[in-house]
């Protein structure tokens, strides 16, 4: 997921390196690569700051999500900026069994529209999304980065585009992932 959301501004070695040591170093092979990555700092606190999010998310995986936890999330992501969402709109969404997928996607769409309609942001929206649908005993998802135009479309076009855009994008990340289970 972090990969998807971060290539455009750091390469994929330089990730799995930030995800898998912990840190940023240089290494000799890709030393230009290394040092056009360090250029971007902001690039590389938002890369740690996306596994930090990802980690309190699942540590809290059984949580209702409130308000409160999604702009911690939003902390998490971009280093303590404020993030300014109409509060009205975020109604903590509290897990439930649903006899079928459709059902929590459902859910899972609107609390994801709610947060871009209300002011947050995709990246803020797409983790929260991630801990909802495994909240709510679903699949989860991300927005593939060859599908951010068809995202945004359905973004505008209402609940149902996009509900069956992330059902799409949901059996995608299942296939992706099944060897790793």
């Amino acid at each position: 997921m972090a990969k998807n959301a971060l290539k455009k501004i750091l390469s994929c070695d330089t990730i799995d390196m930030i995800y898998n040591t912990g840190y940023y170093h240089d290494s000799d092979e890709n030393i230009d690569r290394d040092i056009a990555d360090m250029k971007n700092v902001s690039a590389i606190r938002r890369v740690i700051g996306h596994f930090r999010a990802m980690e309190y998310a699942m540590q809290h995986i059984d949580d209702v999500i409130t308000y409160e936890q999604i702009r911690h999330i939003h902390d998490l992501i971009y280093n303590g900026t404020p993030m300014y969402i109409n509060r009205v709109m975020i109604a903590p969404f509290e897990h439930e069994p649903y006899e079928d997928i459709t059902g929590a996607l459902r859910e899972v769409t609107a609390l994801h529209s709610a947060i871009i309609l209300s002011g947050g942001d995709a990246l803020t929206a797409g983790i929260v999304s991630y801990w909802h649908c495994l909240n709510n005993y679903t699949a989860p998802f991300y927005v593939h980065a060859e599908n951010r135009d068809t995202y945004e479309k359905y973004l505008k076009t209402g609940n149902d585009d996009l509900a069956r855009f992330f059902r799409i994008e949901q059996d995608r990340y299942r296939k992706e992932t099944e060897g790793m289970l």
